[in-house]
């Protein structure tokens, strides 16, 4: 389905596609419908069909922002994005997130700020590899993190040290998540040239 507006293809969930006003009701159930878009937003979405997979961003930026009713997100392929800055910003119920392909994620402010039901990650590969500036991977507005998913973080992640275009990453997190890390993860997290902050 490609819906344009404004060079910005657009989904509003709650009542269809919104094109310039024009609702078209679409039924993507009970075959996956794949959507083909370099951006696409959701507009203070409550819920997201479990049927729709999206492919070809290249911007995630301000994506989820403002739904503060969504819990769980469709299937994003990620591979090609650059910008996740403010991508789940406002998401205050959102619990899970799979894990997502970073390796060309050069932005990432404010991608969690104010998610604080977040509990489960299943991390973000080579997150940092394409960083090219100094970068904060920031999930401290939730003090529920599992121990599970800071481990799924620091096994997907980046090796910093490996980054040869002067990209510098930061994971800040909730001090109660920092206590609850054993030694060795956070040496796993410094061994690969991340600082761990609150």
């Amino acid at each position: 389905v490609n819906i344009t507006e404004n060079g910005t293809k657009r989904i509003v969930p709650d009542s269809g596609y919104n094109l310039s006003g024009v609702d078209v009701n679409v039924n993507v159930a009970p075959k996956k419908a794949v959507i083909n878009a370099e951006q696409i937003q959701f507009t203070k979405a409550s819920e997201i069909d479990n049927n729709i997979e999206i492919v070809g961003l290249k911007t995630c930026n301000y994506m989820f922002r403002g739904s503060s009713k969504l819990t769980t997100i469709p299937l994003l392929d990620t591979s090609n994005v650059k910008d996740m800055s403010n991508m789940f910003y406002g998401c205050s119920s959102l619990i899970s997130i799979p894990q997502l392909d970073t390796s060309n994620v050069t932005e990432i402010s404010d991608i969690f700020r104010s998610c604080i039901n977040l509990t489960n990650l299943g991390g973000f590969t080579n997150m940092g590899k394409a960083f090219t500036s100094s970068q904060t991977l920031d999930i401290s507005s939730s003090s529920i993190i599992t121990n599970q998913s800071v481990q799924n973080i620091i096994d997907t992640v980046y090796d910093m040290n490996q980054n040869t275009q002067g990209g510098k990453a930061t994971l800040r997190l909730k001090q109660t998540v920092i206590n609850a890390m054993t030694d060795e993860q956070k040496s796993q997290l410094a061994a690969k040239g991340w600082t761990l902050t609150n």
